[in-house]
């Protein structure tokens, strides 16, 4: 797991690989629209018209804790994927 408390020139590459690289990706089969992504992450999650969790911007995990979202999603719709 990256450290938020080393300087990215201290963390191996292969660490610093996978932290930028992987993106939320939303089952639809599986969100039930709880809202609790959006709640942790309202800068990449957000509700749409079919009442499903939707990534709006994927890049936008630096922002928030995405692996929290992934983590409390109670379907396991989440998951961070490259």
């Amino acid at each position: 797991m990256v450290s938020m408390y080393l300087p990215a020139w201290q963390v191996n590459i292969f660490e610093r690989r996978l932290f930028v690289m992987a993106k939320p990706v939303i089952d639809w089969d599986l969100c039930e629209g709880c809202e609790s992504c959006v709640a942790i992450c309202p800068d990449v999650f957000e509700m749409q018209d079919d009442d499903k969790a939707h990534v709006k911007n994927p890049d936008a995990c630096d922002t928030c804790d995405c692996q929290e979202a992934v983590e409390v999603c109670p379907t396991e719709a989440i998951k961070m994927e490259d």
